[in-house]
C-alpha cells in the first residue's frame, strides 16, 4: 500500500507541476496580449489622426480647385466683358 500513496503523491507532484507550467505559460501569454493590444490601439490613434489630417487637407484642395474654377470663370467673363466693350465702342473692329 505504501507503494500505491507514494505513486498517487508522485503524480499528483507532476500534475501540480504541469498546472504551475500552464498557468506560467497562460500569465505570459495573457501579458503578451495585453501588450500587443496596448500597441494595436496606439496604432489606431495614429490611424485616426493621419486620416483626421487627410481629410482635412483634401477639403483644402476641394476648397481651392472651387475657389480657382470661380476664378477662372470670373476672368472669362471679364474677358468677354472687354471683347464685348472693345467691339461695342468701335475702338476696334470685327475681321
Amino acid at each position: 500500500m505504501p507503494d500505491a500513496v507514494e505513486e498517487l503523491r508522485a503524480a499528483n507532484d507532476l500534475l501540480s507541476a504541469q498546472c504551475a507550467t500552464a498557468a506560467q505559460r497562460a500569465m505570459v501569454a495573457e501579458a503578451t496580449a495585453g501588450k500587443l493590444l496596448r500597441e494595436l490601439d496606439v496604432e489606431k490613434e495614429k490611424l485616426r489622426a493621419w486620416k483626421s489630417r487627410a481629410e482635412a487637407a483634401e477639403k483644402r484642395v476641394v476648397q481651392g480647385e472651387i475657389m480657382l474654377e470661380e476664378t477662372r470663370r470670373g476672368n472669362d467673363a471679364l474677358e468677354r466683358i472687354a471683347v464685348a466693350c472693345e467691339f461695342g465702342s468701335g475702338w476696334r473692329s470685327r475681321q
